[in-house]
């Protein structure tokens, strides 16, 4: 060990040992402005000599103990890429995340995907559906939260959607049918070739849309519903609240219950509101229509005449009008033809 003196007739004794880490530079330990190398670690022990005195040895352990450096995490692009798809239906958003393996020459469906079998709907670990709110999918509710997505084929024509419980699985291993939320069968159709498989939305209304996945050859569709209108109402109320002296937003809100045919009270005090604020052809207009869903259409009248006064008055005051009351020569025709279907019903 490179130790100095007379050692004859004694022996070493370790007393203790200390390590720490140390950089070493790429020419000197500690040289500043150097590259440093990965660390090593310094063990310094003491020990003493019988019958000699104590004596303290720094011993370098760099090829016996030597710390390993970290190693990096290698990332490769994956045979079957991670994929996520998301969309928004009515105010409810909707996202599906998967694996999208390719179909590289193989048959698929009966063999790569066996049926009468669980498949994980993707690759990898299993496929995951999360809903913001409650949906209806194929006449059944399912809470708001987050799933995971199986399909089941029977045979080329039918096939079944599984929503699990269970989010954390690699692929179907371990699936458990008891952690089922429901199964409902899904349509099965023909479709052009995709090389990759792919989830997305069609037929996307104001409450309800259609999942799809698709590959090679084939489409598993489910309808999806979701509910609208409560959630619309509670934002009503909340932004009325906030700002209850915005006559446009008032109106804004009134014009979309009017529109879904729904809150009638609600809406009528939200118009009288916004009209009591300052009134204008637009929300006339909206208390106008809001009154012949009501079957009022003798007053209905009276207000889409007013609404119109009120609008050519606008637009002959100002070649410029507020940004907010630009829309009247593209209302006017709608109102007159308004007034004159009201005429034959009332």
């Amino acid at each position: 060990m490179g130790l100095a003196g007379n050692l004859e007739n004694s022996h070493l004794v370790l007393n203790f040992c200390h390590s720490r880490p140390v950089a070493w530079s790429s020419s000197h330990p500690g040289g500043r402005g150097r590259t440093l190398l990965p660390a090593m670690l310094l063990t310094t022990c003491s020990f003493h000599f019988r019958p000699f005195k104590a004596v303290a040895a720094a011993v370098l352990l760099g090829s016996v103990v030597a710390a390993r450096p970290a190693v990096a995490q290698l990332v490769l692009p994956q045979a079957s890429p991670l994929a996520r798809v998301s969309q928004t239906v009515g105010l409810t958003e909707i996202n599906v995340t998967y694996h999208a393996p390719g179909v590289k020459g193989r048959a698929i469906w009966g063999n790569l995907v066996p049926y009468g079998q669980v498949w994980r709907a993707g690759a990898n670990q299993s496929t995951r559906i999360r809903f913001e709110d409650d949906v209806v999918v194929g006449g059944q509710r399912v809470p708001a939260g987050q799933y995971a997505l199986y399909v089941l084929p029977t045979d080329s024509a039918t096939a079944s959607i599984i929503f699990n419980r269970d989010t954390a699985r690699w692929g179907t291993e371990g699936y458990d049918p008891r952690r089922d939320v429901f199964r409902v069968p899904v349509s099965v159709t023909a479709a052009p070739f995709s090389e990759t498989l792919r989830y997305g939305f069609s037929n996307v209304r104001p409450s309800s849309a259609t999942l799809d996945l698709c590959w090679e050859k084939r489409c598993f569709s489910t309808p999806i519903e979701v509910e609208v209108l409560p959630k619309a109402v509670a934002n009503i109320r909340r932004a009325t609240a906030k700002e209850p002296t915005n006559w446009l937003l008032l109106t804004q809100a009134a014009e979309y219950l009017v529109r879904a045919d729904a809150e009638h009270e609600l809406a009528l005090e939200l118009i009288d509101r916004a009209i009591a604020i300052q009134r204008n052809y637009y929300n006339t207009w909206v208390k106008a229509r809001l009154l012949a869903q009501k079957d009022e259409y003798k007053t209905a009248i009276q207000l889409t005449r007013a609404a119109m006064e009120l609008g050519e008055r606008a637009v002959k005051a100002s070649p410029t009008p507020p940004a907010d009351l630009t829309a009247y020569p593209t209302l006017a025709p709608e109102m007159k033809l308004a007034v004159a279907q009201w005429k034959i019903k009332q």
